[in-house]
């Protein structure tokens, strides 16, 4: 099987994945809303070797769509040359990402959305998961450098030293929290009876 070949049937395992039925995607005229649906799901990894690939190997991906719809006496799925559509519009904002040096994946929404989700199945409000979640949402609304609310090494603490030889952590610690109640008054103590009044946070 060569590789057009492979991803052809990778195309039509994500038709069954999802519910849709081989012959009524070939009938339909527009096709740009399932391939940019396609093109996303290649984004995130969901590729024949389970791995982000760049731009360029996306659109072999979709050009061996392209060749089915041909083969199938259909048209191509995808005309790059159209900048309207949302595939070319995907892969058009991707390539200037990769552009940019040392880039690091961002928190897209969907992936915040993911990580709230999994906070809302910790029964403890203030448990990891719930801690976790709202850590990241502090990270990514507030557009902190990741060496301002977190530690980027986990087998190491990493300090700032100021000029004077002052050591200082290089992210934020709970002495940078101030936790509140219901009154705004501060709650300082870490006894489970003063954590469940807890309803506030300020950093």
């Amino acid at each position: 099987m060569d590789t057009r070949d492979a991803r052809t049937l990778w195309f039509l395992r994500f038709l069954a994945d999802h519910n849709i039925n081989e012959i009524e995607f070939l009938a339909n005229e527009n096709k740009d809303e399932i391939m940019a649906c396609y093109t996303v799901s290649l984004f995130d990894g969901n590729t024949i070797q389970g791995k982000a690939i760049k731009t360029a190997t996306i659109k072999g991906y979709i050009q061996a769509v392209n060749d089915f719809c041909v083969a199938n006496q259909q048209k191509a799925a995808v005309n790059f040359k159209m900048p309207a559509s949302k595939v070319v519009r995907l892969l058009n904002d991707q390539a200037k990402f990769e552009e940019m040096p040392a880039r690091r994946l961002p928190f897209t929404p969907g992936m915040t959305y993911a990580i709230m989700i999994t906070a809302t199945k910790d029964k403890d409000f203030l448990g990891l998961e719930c801690a976790i979640s709202n850590w990241t949402g502090v990270g990514r609304l507030a557009a902190t450098r990741l060496q301002e609310f977190a530690q980027d090494k986990d087998d190491e603490v990493m300090m700032y030293v100021t000029p004077n030889g002052e050591r200082i952590v290089q992210a934020f610690t709970r002495d940078n929290m101030t936790l509140f109640d219901k009154d705004n008054v501060a709650v300082a103590s870490a006894k489970p009876s003063d954590r469940a009044k807890v309803t506030g946070t300020i950093i």
